[in-house]
């Protein structure tokens, strides 16, 4: 007989991608993004300040960000959209994240957390190869690792210690259905295709995506 993980892990069940989902649920609350100035963080941000969400973006990109916070309020109309520097690399720079993120909050709480951040590797290789007349070794490049991964795991430490802290929300439950005045809350982790599959040209990225899959799971 197997062991249904399903109550320990917690973990969501699939997703039916057909089903559709209401977004009116998305007003009112409050969720977080790393990685928010550009690519899908802003997409991301774009879509859920369209249905009524404070969306907080975090991202070491200062002018990136302000001009994303600018154009989303503009067209959304939504003027609970901000933006606030963020070093995922950095633990001190999330924890700060974190902390104003919650002082822009309508609720005082946090809702959602998207660990979004993520960089390609600086390198095509691990460390580029050096004749054999070199004298030493050279120290490889792990920025890929500290953004994608260590970021990640920052972001996911901090949202399993705030989450549970929002006043305004209900208990996690995978098995909810997101309802209108009964919001949920929970931690979206972003990985790749370079969670399940090698990328030879692109080792660190797909090393730091395996190791999200594997936080996930």
């Amino acid at each position: 007989m197997g062991y249904d993980v399903s109550k320990t892990t917690r973990q969501s069940p699939p997703l039916d991608l057909n089903a559709g989902y209401d977004d009116s649920t998305l007003r009112g609350r409050t969720i977080l993004i790393t990685g928010g100035a550009s690519g899908i963080g802003a997409a991301f941000a774009q879509r859920w300040a369209t249905c009524g969400a404070c969306v907080v973006i975090g991202d070491v990109n200062k002018d990136g960000g302000k001009v994303t916070i600018e154009l989303i309020r503009k067209e959304t109309g939504n003027a609970n959209v901000h933006y606030l520097y963020c070093d995922v690399t950095n633990w001190q720079s999330q924890v700060d994240f974190f902390h104003e993120a919650i002082k822009l909050s309508p609720t005082g709480g946090i809702d959602a957390v998207v660990a979004n951040a993520g960089i390609f590797d600086k390198r095509p290789v691990i460390t580029e190869p050096v004749g054999l007349d070199a004298d030493e070794p050279q120290a490889p490049n792990l920025s890929c690792i500290d953004v994608c991964l260590i970021g990640a795991l920052y972001t996911t430490h901090l949202a399993l210690f705030y989450l549970p802290r929002n006043p305004k929300s209900l208990a996690a439950d995978p098995n909810r259905k997101p309802a209108v005045g009964a919001p949920d809350r929970h931690l979206l982790l972003i990985g790749s295709v370079a969670s399940f599959s090698p990328l030879a040209a692109i080792p660190l990225y797909g090393t730091a995506k395996h190791g999200v899959l594997g936080l996930f799971r």
